[in-house]
């Protein structure tokens, strides 16, 4: 209706390359000092646990590109496109933020944090 939830609720891959990192847990708190939401309550999942549908998806693309040849960028869209039903949306992105260098003032206190399964960032 236009209008975020108090709290987000996330849950995650427990890989500190993509999801449990110090720049991950500095944008959510960004999120919160920024009163976009009151909290967050974030949680990984347990090693060898992570049966989410988006793993569905990705295994669907990578058995197609086993079969089929992609050696160009508009080839390799239009095999993700195909690989799964009902049709994924290939947008592709030309220009990022260096969101790293904005955050480095929050992120350089964050340690500690690999060992842990739940965060609650108030």
């Amino acid at each position: 209706m236009g209008h975020l939830p108090p709290v987000a609720y996330l849950q995650m891959d427990n890989c500190w390359r993509e999801c449990k990192n110090k720049f991950v847990l500095s944008f959510l708190c960004i999120l919160v000092e920024m009163r976009v939401f009151d909290k967050v309550k974030l949680g990984f999942l347990v090693v060898g646990h992570t049966h989410e549908d988006i793993n569905q998806m990705f295994s669907c693309m990578a058995r197609r590109l086993l079969k089929h040849d992609a050696v160009t960028l508009k080839e390799l869209k239009q095999e993700i496109t195909l690989s799964y039903t009902p049709e994924i949306e290939v947008v592709e992105v030309d220009s990022i933020f260096d969101i790293k260098t904005w955050m480095e003032p929050v992120q350089k206190d964050i340690s500690g944090h690999i060992h842990h399964h739940q965060f609650k960032i108030e």
